[in-house]
């Protein structure tokens, strides 16, 4: 009888690990949803107990409308919204119309999902059929759409609806003012003394020129509505990647000289609240060049596998220039000419430059032979006589290809680095707080 009880122990060990060892062997399989829109989403086999298709049309139904708050304040808008009786989530967020482009019912299902994962998302659990919110820290006079969506008690959501509303315009908080100082102006840089009172908790500045045919161009190829929302954009701390604080003194390089300039600003008032566009302190940088011809000497200083350093040498009768490199066996002297003369005062593809640089482009192409080109002007703005030096790229060190320049009509310019406009706001956040 032992030793029955002992063969059956063995025999109970040798299935359990033969049972173990098949189950580790398991393929694992994966279920591939195709949704009729959108992007397909899988889930492991084994971690799905069971699908349950419903063939019911539960009420996600919702409706959002915006209007006056009970006690008005700048940047709050009341809402009050009616949802399905199926509703058991919803999500909501806030987001400018000019992301949009005025074309939001062109874009679809999946591309409004975006909205939210871009923007702060807003979760309310509904406790009856309508409910009322005041939604605070929107910017005044600007527009908005509100996007929303339901989901059932299994989270299957809704079409996300949008609703658009407008901020009314609205005083600031307090006396915002700044004072505009400027305690140094040479021909192609200036330093700027900024002094904020008590009342700008945060201010935003850009440096342009006072007259600029080709800035409403580039604002509305960069999808930016105005004056204020582009000046917002790019005109933070590089420092802090947040917008300016406090008394400080800024020096603006790489200005172009004889040019009259402007300081755009927007101030925070206390509330987080974006004033409107200030330009009224204004200076003319320096002028360069006199009305003779224009002369200038290039060198190449420096070249690797896939770049080239460049300096420049204007003689005293420029004010400024245009340098660039192209491939020496694509060069056509007439059409170069012909796009540095006539490209826009503004192109920033095409930048002047003032007094002597030194200026750098990477992407070429290994063991290649270029052109260095550049082409001087006078204070008439007269251009002078082209100017090229050939140089050749090294041979690479890898052979893994480094990326390429992007050539603009067979040119590759040279550009100063640019600071990276990823910016975060103190400015005033949005919250949706219960008010019914």
């Amino acid at each position: 009888m032992k030793k029955l009880y002992t063969l059956l122990s063995g025999l109970c060990l040798t299935l359990a690990s033969t049972f173990a060892l098949n189950a580790q062997e398991a393929v694992r399989e994966r279920m591939i949803i195709y949704p009729k829109n959108g992007t397909p989403i899988g889930y492991w086999v084994d971690k799905t107990e069971s699908v349950k298709f419903l063939t019911d049309t539960p009420d996600l139904g919702m409706n959002v409308t915006v209007s006056d708050p009970q006690a008005p304040k700048a940047g709050v808008r009341h809402l009050t919204i009616d949802f399905g009786v199926d509703v058991k989530k919803a999500k909501i967020t806030f987001v400018e119309q000019f992301i949009f482009r005025g074309e939001i019912e062109k874009h679809t299902q999946e591309q409004l999902q975006r909205a939210f994962t871009m923007s702060q998302v807003h979760e309310i659990v509904p406790t009856g059929p309508k409910m009322e919110f005041d939604v605070s820290g929107l910017q005044q006079s600007y527009k908005y759409y509100a996007l929303y969506y339901g989901l059932d008690e299994f989270g299957c959501a809704s079409d996300i609806k949008f609703t658009p509303f407008e901020v009314p315009a609205a005083a600031p908080a307090g006396s915002p003012k700044i004072t505009v100082a400027f305690p140094e102006i040479t021909a192609t840089k200036v330093k700027i003394k900024f002094t904020p009172n008590e009342d700008v908790s945060g201010y935003y500045f850009l440096v342009m020129p006072v007259e600029d045919p080709s800035r409403e161009m580039m604002m509305k190829m960069m999808g930016i509505p105005d004056l204020k929302h582009y000046v917002q954009q790019f005109g933070y701390d590089f420092a802090t990647h947040k917008e300016h604080k406090g008394t400080k003194e800024s020096e603006v390089k790489d200005l172009a000289s004889g040019v009259e300039y402007g300081v755009f600003l927007v101030l925070i008032d206390k509330e987080g609240q974006f004033g409107d566009v200030i330009s009224t302190d204004k200076f003319t940088t320096k002028k360069l060049g006199t009305e003779k011809k224009a002369n200038i000497v290039i060198e190449v200083a420096e070249t690797t596998s896939n770049g080239v350093s460049i300096l420049c040498k204007p003689d005293e009768n420029t004010n400024s220039y245009r340098v660039c490199v192209a491939e020496k066996a694509k060069y056509n002297k007439a059409e170069v000419e012909k796009l540095l003369k006539e490209a826009p005062e503004m192109d920033p593809n095409f930048p002047f430059f003032s007094e002597q640089q030194k200026v750098s482009t990477g992407g070429l192409t290994p063991e290649t032979e270029y052109l260095a080109i550049a082409m001087p002007r006078n204070a008439k703005k007269e251009w002078g006589d082209i100017v090229t030096v050939d140089f050749k790229t090294t041979a690479a060190a890898t052979t893994t290809p480094a990326p390429q320049a992007k050539a603009i009509n067979g040119l590759i310019p040279l550009q100063r680095d640019l600071a990276s406009n990823s910016t975060e706001e103190s400015a005033a956040k949005v919250m949706l707080q219960l008010s019914k």
